[in-house]
């Protein structure tokens, strides 16, 4: 697959498809949250973005922590919080509904034209 930019990026998280070493994309449909002041990657996979997007508040870090027991205290080494995730995952999953229905609409007039 191409290479895309990030779906959401800050100067302490960015969420990204999942990519090779390279940045190429290698999943559509997986993601990963990188937290930049400590190099940690964590995958987010198929439909977990959307999950913690709409998850509320308060049932957040038991999220969290049900997906990767460890990103909890990473989170707070960093000086990050729960929110901080759930706003990232927010807006990643945003920008990516809207990357498709851009994606979509191309397809569209291109079967139009085609036509």
């Amino acid at each position: 697959m191409k290479k895309e930019g990030p779906l959401y990026e800050d100067s302490q998280l960015k969420v990204t498809l999942l990519q090779d070493f390279e940045g190429n994309v290698v999943s559509g449909e997986d993601h990963e949250l990188h937290i930049t002041s400590s190099e940690s990657r964590y995958i987010i996979q198929r439909g977990i973005l959307a999950q913690i997007a709409g998850t509320s508040r308060d049932r957040l870090p038991d999220l969290l922590d049900r997906l990767h027991p460890l990103m909890l205290y990473d989170l707070e080494k960093n000086n990050l919080t729960p929110d901080s995730i759930g706003v990232a995952c927010c807006q990643a999953y945003m920008e990516e509904q809207r990357r498709f229905e851009l994606w979509n609409k191309q397809n569209e007039e291109l079967i139009y034209e085609s036509h």
